[in-house]
């Protein structure tokens, strides 16, 4: 196991691997283990479905606060702290960079300021069709601020003569008046 340890330490940056020692971090090793080993037996018993890893961060906590009072692991903390912090940025980063790829790829040509806020929130929001209360929270939270888009152009000024009407929906109503079968009027209402 110090072999392995040490094998470990070598894997990180130079500047850090100078700082654990293997021998002074295996006393911890074997604790930390022997308390996970005990934590998952226990959920076990208590007809938890698990996989062993499944709460190692709730497992390490609690042992991390039985063993505040002596010094003795802090060792071996230091460096697990590190290994996990290095194994989820790597993680996260990873899922960040696959996202961003495929935001772009859908041909969307967005400046970098409006980029950034799209993906902070594509990253950090659940999914849009559970978040109806959180929008109405956000919306409550200031009276004063509207986020409805208000059109300030003059009718005259639009393709479309009406403010409601986009001229991409009065394109896309042009070309599906030419392709239907019926003329325009027979789909008019004529009791107006």
């Amino acid at each position: 196991m110090i072999k392995l340890l040490e094998s470990v330490i070598s894997c990180l940056p130079q500047n850090q691997k100078t700082l654990y020692n293997a021998q002074k971090c295996y006393p911890g090793f074997l604790a930390w283990n022997k308390y996970w080993k005990e934590c998952y037996s226990v959920d076990l018993k208590n007809n938890i479905d698990l996989d062993s890893l499944a709460n190692v961060d709730i497992y390490y906590e609690k042992w991390v606060k039985e063993c505040a009072e002596s010094a003795k692991h802090s060792d071996f903390q230091k460096l697990w702290e590190v290994l996990m912090i290095r194994v989820t940025s790597e993680a996260i980063c990873e899922t960040a960079g696959s996202m961003m790829n495929q935001h772009c790829g859908k041909n969307r040509f967005l400046q970098p300021e409006n980029f950034n806020i799209e993906m902070y929130l594509k990253f950090n929001l659940g999914p849009l069709h559970l978040l109806d209360n959180f929008v109405k929270e956000i919306l409550a939270s200031d009276s004063s601020q509207s986020y409805l888009r208000k059109e300030q152009a003059k009718k005259r000024r639009l393709v479309t003569n009406d403010l409601n009407k986009s001229a991409a929906m009065e394109t896309i109503e042009k070309r599906i008046e030419k392709k239907s079968r019926f003329p325009i009027s027979f789909w008019q209402d004529t009791s107006k």
